[in-house]
């Protein structure tokens, strides 16, 4: 067992995880932090609001610990570099305790007060409650990006979903059961959450702009990010097998024209379609290529993340089967945390 393992959860002991991941966002986690508080001791629900900072550079993490005594449900993870929003939020559900998991931004965008709409949606039998923005205050051109990304992302997984980028949601544990390792590893995926759904609805939401600084997401991020979904869904497959047997019958007509004498109209043909399937298969290449750096530290065991400390202002017994873990480490097991057990601040 690894650093991070022992602090991961083995219980679902509470109604709720709130889990956010914030990255140098010292100017607006105060606020956010007394929004939330203030929506959820509303709620007739056992909960608790997990902050992940991804490695911030500002003041982000002592702006965060300032606030563990005023509020007792918080636990604050620190990781020990940054590691990218997914990776951060994988943090974060790897070691929540709820039932069910509300995943949001930590920059304001989404608002803390929509909260009660999502959790009436745990009667309607869906297990994911997914958003859309209905409204958005942002530019054109990300606007028009994201309509086309998501026309092309229902096309590719054969999910109708009207906005895969809004990513405030709340996800019934057993999901995220279904995305974790033999470890207790929480591997976020967009796309896996919705293909291991039973049932998934979606309601609106107004997006408002950022209180402060701006969007850590750039061009190469948001390709990156529905290239998770190409090499998620099966249409894709289907589509290269189609396109394979296209490509063997445009070699056959080709040949056959040849053998015909329409030698200018072969010549005509082979340099655009040569040209068309050496870009498919650079294209195709490159996502195998991505996607076996990404296995490759899941294959020797390495984590995405590493758990520098979580903080709260509260005692949480551990797991009596793992109390010397940190003496067989060959640490000091009065000072190594167990696993389910947090550091105080």
């Amino acid at each position: 067992m690894n650093f991070n393992e022992r602090y991961f959860s083995l219980s679902c002991d509470l109604d709720l995880s709130l889990v956010i991941a914030v990255y140098n966002e010292e100017a607006v986690v105060s606020d956010l932090l007394a929004l939330l508080h203030a929506v959820l001791r509303t709620e007739k629900i056992t909960y608790e609001i997990i902050i992940v900072d991804d490695g911030s550079s500002d003041g982000t993490l002592a702006a965060l610990r300032e606030h563990l005594v005023r509020i007792p449900s918080l636990r604050v993870i620190e990781l020990y570099r940054n590691v990218g929003q997914f990776a951060a939020i994988s943090a974060g559900m790897s070691v929540a305790r709820g039932a069910w998991i509300l995943m949001m931004d930590g920059d304001l965008q989404h608002d803390p007060a929509d909260i009660p709409r999502f959790l009436a949606e745990r009667e309607s039998g869906a297990d994911l409650i997914a958003s859309y923005r209905e409204k958005r205050e942002e530019n054109s051109r990300r606007k028009l990006i994201t309509a086309i990304m998501n026309r092309l992302n229902r096309l590719l997984l054969g999910v109708q979903l009207r906005d895969f980028g809004c990513a405030y949601r709340l996800i019934r544990n057993e999901i995220i059961l279904l995305m974790k390792d033999r470890a207790g590893y929480v591997h976020y995926n967009t796309a896996d959450l919705f293909i291991k759904s039973r049932r998934y609805i979606e309601i609106p939401i107004v997006q408002g702009r950022r209180k402060s600084g701006s969007s850590k997401w750039t061009l190469l991020m948001f390709v990156m990010f529905n290239l998770d979904i190409l090499v998620t869904a099966m249409r894709p497959v289907l589509l290269a097998v189609w396109g394979s047997l296209l490509g063997v019958v445009v070699g056959i007509a080709l040949y056959v024209l040849h053998l015909v004498g329409a030698t200018s109209q072969v010549q005509a043909l082979t340099g655009p379609v040569s040209i068309i399937l050496l870009s498919l298969q650079m294209f195709v290449l490159c996502v195998i290529l991505r996607q076996l750096i990404r296995e490759r530290p899941l294959m020797l065991g390495t984590p995405s993340f590493l758990i520098r400390a979580i903080y709260s202002n509260r005692v949480v017994l551990p797991a009596p089967d793992l109390d010397r873990l940190g003496a067989a480490a060959g640490g000091d097991s009065d000072k190594q945390p167990s696993r389910g057990q947090d550091f105080a601040p």
